[in-house]
This record gives C-alpha cells, structure tokens and sequence, in this order.
C-alpha cells in the first residue's frame, strides 16, 4: 500500500479510492473518502506519486506539533530502572508529488477522525492531538492505514515509584518507518521526577528492512524549537 506508484494509476480499499488519469498535458488525481472527494490537475508529463504515513498532525490543520497519548493502563516502574512497553499512535497518510529531486504534498487524509486536548495548566498548557492507547509488553498488530506502533524505553532516573498515565511527544522529532505490515516508531521518555519528564525519539526503525517514511515537519523545523518535549505538567 504504501510507497511508490508510476502514474497513471488506481489504488482502492474498502474505506478509500486514489486514482490519476491522463488529462491533457498530465494528470487529474482523485482521492475519495467516503463523501469527502479531492481532486488536482497534475501538470507534468514525467513524475512519480509516493503514499506515506506522515507525522499524524496535520489535519484538519496544524493546531499543534504536539501528540497526547492517554494510556488505558497505567504504568508502574520502580525508581533507577530501565523498561520498554509499546502503544499503538494515529496514522495520517500523504500523498507526495515528486520528480528528480523534488517533492511535493498534494494531499494528506486520514481515516479516524482527530480528537484534541489539554496538557497542563488551562492557562499556560499545550494543545495536544488526543489518542488513547493500550500499553503493550509486545509488538501489536494493528490496521496500518489507521495506527502505527511506537515503541517506548522509559528510564526512571527518580529514586521513587513512578505511575504514568500520559505520554506527550513533539512531531518535530517523529522518525516513522514502515513495511507491508507494520508503521512504527521507536522513542525515549527520561522521568526526572514525580511530574516531570523528556520525550524524543529514534531514529531507527524497528523492524530490519524497514524504509523511513517521508517527512513534513522536518521541513518546517525552526533551530530553537528542538525535537524533545518536556513534559511538566504531570505524568
């Protein structure tokens, strides 16, 4: 499913349809969801199309760069350790517009509809993308269209107990991979104490063999904005 297409070409699932068709000096792509239907004009008689899953927070615009993950079940880790747990994450899908060596975001959907919350302080937190999420001890199987798998080292640098509920990351450090039958990516969170602590990610895939996805925040990434988020308003 994901990955690249020579145009012209149709692609169809029960839940979606991209195609391209010659038109003129290039293409018309289409790309239906249920009722919602997009439609270009692709000017260029030699390009490719890439399908990719992408930082799942742009839509339906670009509120903010960071994602909420609430777990189902708690975590419990006992003070100076080191242990790893896996949560599933939303999937968004780009399609990319490239030739030679340059691209192009045409078109980014999704097929579960965006949820947003509030971390920390009503008056000083941040804008979350919301998801909820079981915590995993193993790679879950999942519906790569619509969640990836993130999975989580978590370092207690605390000397007490520590229970989490929440994970909060920045997709200005999201490194996604995929295959034919996994989306992933692999991150860090270092707990300073009760209520504070760092998340960032890896950038590694999870998998032997997996390709790296393409990205759009990265594009976008200011120096000083960093790729870490501290999180200080509770675990």
């Amino acid at each position: 499913m994901y990955g690249d297409y020579e145009l012209p070409f149709q692609l169809s699932t029960d839940e979606f349809t991209l195609m391209t068709e010659t038109s003129g000096d290039g293409f018309t792509y289409t790309r239906t969801v249920g009722e919602d239907i997009v439609s270009k004009q692709i000017l260029t008689d030699t390009a490719k199309l890439n399908i990719s899953p992408i930082e799942p927070l742009n839509l339906p615009m670009k509120l903010t760069s960071a994602l909420q993950i609430e777990l189902e079940n708690a975590i419990v880790i006992k003070p100076q350790s080191k242990r790893k747990v896996y949560l599933t994450f939303p999937v968004e899908l780009g399609v990319f517009l490239y030739a030679e060596r340059s691209q192009k975001s045409i078109d980014i959907f999704s097929l579960k509809k965006p949820k947003y919350t509030l971390y920390g302080d009503v008056s000083t937190g941040t804008i979350c993308k919301y998801w909820k999420s079981t915590v995993f001890p193993d790679i879950p199987e999942t519906n790569i269209l619509h969640e990836g798998v993130i999975e989580l080292s978590i370092k207690n640098n605390s000397i007490d107990w520590i229970e989490i509920h929440k994970v909060v990351f920045n997709a200005y450090g999201m490194k996604i991979f995929y295959d034919e039958d996994l989306v992933a990516m692999r991150a860090r969170m270092a707990i300073k104490k009760e209520d504070t602590s760092v998340t960032d990610f890896i950038n590694k895939p999870l998998k032997k063999g997996m390709k790296k996805a393409l990205e759009l925040y990265i594009k976008e990434k200011q120096p000083l904005k960093g790729t870490r988020f501290i999180m200080e308003g509770g675990l």
